[in-house]
């Protein structure tokens, strides 16, 4: 309704909604209000909204400010401006195909993409600096690629998934605890020459 103003954390989560229109009055957002809606197909912010918007039909929801993206979906095309993706963002979301990271994109936040599957092959593009606490956590990722540009992996960041192998860039100065825990059947990881911390 027109009158809604706030909608709080996971307000929706696991319901069957399959499109979201948000008013030009919401101007409050909790944590992914949406997550784990599995039969979300579209999502719309009003125009006239002054915190929200889903430019480019991007079909997800962005803090303009900011450029955060706080809630998106398997449909959700990220576009260029994004420089953050927000905590629980993509949580449980089923991904036909890898997401096309932009390159403005330099923080994916805690828990952005815990407990997702499709993302079998992931490949995080030039530019990426920090990844969050738990922000890949059980997502069935079999293969990673992390870019050079990265400095900081907060803890449990890529636990209980399929990793065999993994290769660290010298750009990167902090591991957080558990980083890859749980992933069973890992054989093999390598600090790329020249990191200052990690040997």
């Amino acid at each position: 309704p027109d009158s809604l103003n706030a909608i709080g954390n996971f307000a929706f989560q696991s319901t069957g909604i399959s499109s979201v229109f948000i008013t030009k009055n919401i101007v409050s957002l909790g944590l992914n209000p949406f997550d784990y809606c599995s039969y979300l197909e579209s999502v719309v912010v009003d125009e006239q909204n002054p915190v929200y918007d889903s430019r480019n039909q991007c079909n997800g929801i962005i803090e303009t400010s900011s450029n955060k993206l706080i809630v998106g979906f398997k449909r959700t095309v990220i576009p260029e401006e994004i420089v953050t993706i927000g905590t629980y963002a993509f949580s449980g979301c089923e991904f036909n195909t890898q997401p096309s990271f932009p390159d403005a994109l330099k923080t994916i936040e805690d828990d952005a993409f815990c407990n997702s599957s499709g993302l079998t092959h992931l490949v995080l593009t030039e530019g990426i600096e920090n990844l969050g606490s738990y922000a890949f956590a059980s997502s069935e990722i079999e293969e990673l690629t992390l870019p050079s540009t990265l400095k900081i992996i907060n803890s449990s960041c890529f636990e209980f998934n399929n990793l065999l192998s993994v290769r660290i860039p010298s750009s990167v100065t902090y591991i957080g605890s558990g980083v890859f825990c749980g992933n069973s059947e890992f054989e093999e990881i390598v600090v790329e020459e020249g990191n200052q911390v990690y040997s």
